[in-house]
């Protein structure tokens, strides 16, 4: 066994060690929760590895008065070990979509980060789909335009990481002005720079939670290539990208539901 390999597996012992000792045993999992876990295969000891590396999170931040189970979204960076910089805005627009505000509580952390890492190409360009039009505060989901599409890449115009780099696209010569989900989804894999970035972020997200090892095993992972839907990401079901967005703002899901009922309904 090789050193670095020791001592990848002597960290996890010891991980799994100070949490027996110290009784930092994740809670009670929610219905959710205990579904996707099952659909994973995911044993208790690397779920105890997750929810330890939650509680080393929370307890980097300073000034966070709570006595919830809940970090700083802008904390949960801390996951992401290179070129983070390319990748942070793409990571708050995940936990957005989860629910999360200021603050990710541990079942949002969770169910939204595993369902993100469980994602095939085809399922993480449609998720890309959703954060380009939140980034743009697009009040319909059907369509993103190219001028939108130019605007959201111009971060990553010649990016020093060549991989990201989106000078090779000309937006202003692309063969349709309006691109809805699917046709987004083609166009990703006509110019992988496109959603490079977002594969850097599930790569890295995988190494943390619980380990590259686990999701390299095809028995948890079953390739399903499904519609991903706007909510997908969240316990608590929204309507549309205007109440992602909502949500986002402060607003509660009840809420939103109340005042679509009241409108349809007089």
């Amino acid at each position: 066994m090789s050193l670095a390999k020791l001592s990848k597996v002597m960290a996890k012992a010891g991980r799994r060690c100070m949490s027996s000792v110290l009784n930092l045993m994740p809670p009670e999992n929610t219905e959710e929760i205990e579904v996707l876990l099952q659909e994973l295969h995911m044993p208790n000891s690397l779920l105890n590895d997750i929810y330890f590396r939650f509680l080393a999170l929370r307890r980097q931040e300073q000034g966070l008065a709570s006595r919830k189970l809940e970090i700083r979204c802008s904390t949960c960076l801390g996951l992401v070990k290179h070129k983070k910089e390319w990748v942070h805005k793409i990571l708050k627009y995940l936990l957005e979509l989860g629910g999360a505000q200021e603050t990710v509580t541990w079942d949002g952390f969770l169910f939204s980060f595993l369902h993100f890492c469980r994602l095939s190409k085809l399922e993480l360009c449609q998720f890309m789909f959703y954060a380009i039009a939140m980034e743009m505060k697009t009040w319909t989901v059907h369509f993103i335009t190219s001028t939108q599409l130019e605007e959201f890449y111009a971060e990553y115009h010649n990016c020093p990481v060549k991989c990201f780099d989106s000078a090779y696209v000309d937006f202003g010569r692309l063969p349709l002005a309006k691109y809805r989900i699917f046709e987004y989804v083609d166009l990703a894999y006509r110019f992988p720079e496109l959603i490079n970035p977002c594969l850097h972020l599930q790569r890295e997200l995988r190494r943390a939670l619980p380990c590259m090892d686990f999701w390299r095993d095809y028995t948890n992972i079953t390739a399903t290539n499904k519609r991903i839907t706007i909510d997908h990401f969240r316990r608590a079901r929204v309507l549309s990208i205007e109440d992602a967005v909502a949500v986002a703002q402060g607003k509660k899901v009840h809420q939103l539901v109340a005042e679509r009922e009241k409108f349809n309904y007089g």
